[in-house]
């Protein structure tokens, strides 16, 4: 059995991605199954084991023991994870400053009843976990509309889309939030364009 130490040297030296290939596959199982102990979510789990083997073949050159690959993984795994925690936290603190922002529904027309009838602190924290439920370009669009307060034009602006475009995002994001959050409340989550 070829050894890590000659694995790791073959393809340093004879860019051998054979070589690379075969450390993967030794050792992604064990590395698979750390992540998934931190990470509940396969299709998270599996983005975070491709970009730990991306970032040991492009940092293997700093690897001092070419023998210590399997710690060498484990680390930057760690550091991923880490990573993306640290991600998952701050994005948890801009949904929940968002919530903050957010005007009281019935205040502003083509916003939603969606929540007026609930207790403040139990509305952010539906809110806040519905937000955190949707996907990228939703949640980017109610940021900028009610955390950052900007107009339609000015968050197509920074996107790139057009107004229209900002529109139809905001209304589905908010049709996405009212279909989330319908069955806790009832008839206070109509989302009213």
């Amino acid at each position: 059995m070829t050894t890590d130490k000659s694995l790791v040297l073959r393809t340093l030296t004879k860019k051998d991605e054979v070589a690379y290939a075969a450390l993967m596959e030794r050792h992604k199982g064990v590395i698979w199954a750390y992540i998934r102990q931190r990470e509940r979510d396969s299709g998270k789990a599996e983005d975070v084991l491709q970009k730990v083997f991306v970032t040991a073949f492009f940092n293997l050159s700093s690897l001092r023991d070419p023998s210590a690959f399997r710690g060498f993984v484990f680390g930057i795994a760690k550091n991923i994870l880490h990573e993306h925690a640290r991600r998952a936290k701050r994005k948890l603190e801009k949904t929940t400053k968002l919530v903050d922002e957010i005007p009281d529904p019935s205040h502003e027309k083509g916003v939603s009843t969606l929540v007026a009838s609930v207790e403040d602190g139990e509305r952010s924290s539906l809110i806040s976990t519905a937000l955190a439920e949707l996907d990228d370009s939703s949640s980017a669009v109610i940021t900028l509309r009610y955390l950052e307060q900007l107009s339609y034009r000015e968050i197509g602006a920074q996107l790139g889309l057009k107004t229209g475009t900002v529109s139809s995002l905001i209304h589905r994001a908010l049709k996405n939030l009212e279909r989330r959050l319908k069955p806790i409340l009832g008839e206070a989550a109509t989302y009213e364009k």
